[in-house]
């Protein structure tokens, strides 16, 4: 959210999650768009220089067996899915 206001320039952001329990497991999904200017992703600074953003989110979503799906361009939108323990109920 920080990074929509201060590089993208995000005059509304719209954070939305759920739980999806159909099927044989649980996920939780949830997203974080915006309206602000977007980014090129292959232009994005990396950990080289000292940035970890985007590199931290992929990290983490990963550890926990999860998606994750960024769209850079207008209207921005980065979605998460993460599996979750247990079954239905």
């Amino acid at each position: 959210v920080s990074n929509a206001v201060r590089h993208g320039q995000a005059k509304t952001i719209r954070i939305a999650g759920a739980v999806d329990a159909g099927g044989a497991s649980r996920r939780l999904l949830f997203s974080v768009a915006n309206d602000g200017a977007g980014f090129d992703l292959d232009a994005v600074p990396g950990v080289g220089a000292g940035h970890f953003g985007l590199q931290g989110l992929r990290e983490r979503v990963r550890r926990f067996g999860g998606r994750l799906r960024i769209e850079s361009r207008p209207p921005v939108k980065v979605s998460v899915e993460l599996p979750m323990e247990g079954g239905n109920g």
